[in-house]
């Protein structure tokens, strides 16, 4: 969802620690930490150019959603998630 003038919400349901930044190459850099037994086909992740929304599909509950404004346009197509088996975390 958006806000009156446009721009994306910011929400994180979950309240997952998460940081951002850019890594001096032009890229920019999200790990949210999710918790290690979630399982990662739960997790639905959508990027935009200036956005990213990621749903936790929860069943029988109410879905959770990170949506979170990027500090710069990326390019999607050149977009990548990875997720670590030992923490849990998710890269983008």
């Amino acid at each position: 969802g958006s806000s009156a003038d446009g721009t994306p919400r910011q929400v994180n349901d979950g309240k997952w620690p998460f940081r951002m930044e850019e890594d001096g190459k032009g890229n920019v850099v999200v790990a949210i930490s999710f918790p290690r037994f979630m399982d990662t086909s739960l997790l639905d992740v959508d990027v935009q150019p200036s956005y990213f929304l990621i749903t936790v599909r929860r069943p029988e509950k109410h879905d959770r959603v990170i949506q979170l404004s990027l500090p710069a346009e990326v390019r999607t197509s050149d977009c990548s998630a990875q997720r670590s088996q030992v923490t849990g975390e998710l890269v983008l």
